[in-house]
């Protein structure tokens, strides 16, 4: 056996045995699984630590199976992903979002970036609506599943009210083969590249009503959920075409 260390966001957990739980942290080298023993006890050295949106520093052994957790520091605590339930909502969004598009071995912090972003910015954002598409489309965007949204994706002519999740992106008159299409506008493209090109901290700025941004996350989950082969439990979406995860 080997000790090593390791700092991330705890994604979600599952309780096994009688007071044992496998905890999923979002790292900088990817997605970690790891057991936390006896914790589930009211004597636990780790309380309340690991619990999911808490940003920690972790000292694991490796064993057989997963590794097992040693110690855990608490480098930031969010108990404002906690307030209420809208609060809460939200956040569920984002890990979630976050545990299905990061792999194990994966190292790239740019999700860990984001999602912690995301996190520091629900204590002061007042459209949770716009933080979560922002959240998602800059997902999509590190994940190089960023929707064409600029041209037809069949002919690479101008398109800018249909939207084809099959085809991945927009899609001219003359090029739409099917009926599954959503109707957009160029408000609401805009609104999407607005929003990824500005900082969490930047989205006070965004000039968008409600209805336009409620376009957009139709938009942005009808991709994902076509391209995406996992059920997400937070939207009640996915995992028609693959394995539920």
């Amino acid at each position: 056996m080997s000790t090593f260390k390791a700092g991330g966001i705890a994604l979600r957990s599952l309780n096994i045995r009688e007071a044992d739980r496998i905890v999923t942290f979002l790292t900088a080298d990817g997605k970690l699984e790891a057991v936390a023993k006896g914790v589930r006890k009211p004597k636990s050295k780790f309380g309340g630590r690991l619990e999911p949106g808490n940003d920690l520093d972790l000292v694991l052994v490796r064993g057989r199976g997963l590794p097992t957790i040693t110690g855990v520091e608490v480098r930031h605590l969010r108990p404002w992903i906690r307030l209420d339930l809208a609060s809460l909502e939200l956040t569920f969004n984002i890990l979630e979002m976050a545990d299905k598009f990061s792999v194990e071995a994966s190292p790239d912090g740019r999700l860990l970036g984001i999602t912690t972003a995301a996190l520091d910015r629900l204590a002061d954002e007042d459209r949770p609506a716009l933080l979560r598409l922002a959240y998602d489309i800059k997902v999509l965007a590190v994940s190089g599943l960023m929707p064409q949204l600029k041209e037809c994706v069949v002919c690479s002519g101008p398109a800018v009210d249909r939207f084809s999740a099959a085809g991945g992106g927009l899609v001219c008159a003359n090029c739409q083969t099917d009926g599954q299409v959503i109707r957009t506008s160029a408000e609401v493209t805009r609104v999407i590249f607005e929003v990824l090109g500005r900082k969490f901290q930047e989205l006070s700025d965004v000039n968008a009503s409600e209805r336009e941004i409620a376009a957009a996350d139709k938009l942005v989950w009808a991709h994902i959920a076509y391209h995406v082969p996992a059920r997400f439990r937070s939207r009640g979406i996915g995992g028609e075409k693959g394995i539920s995860k």
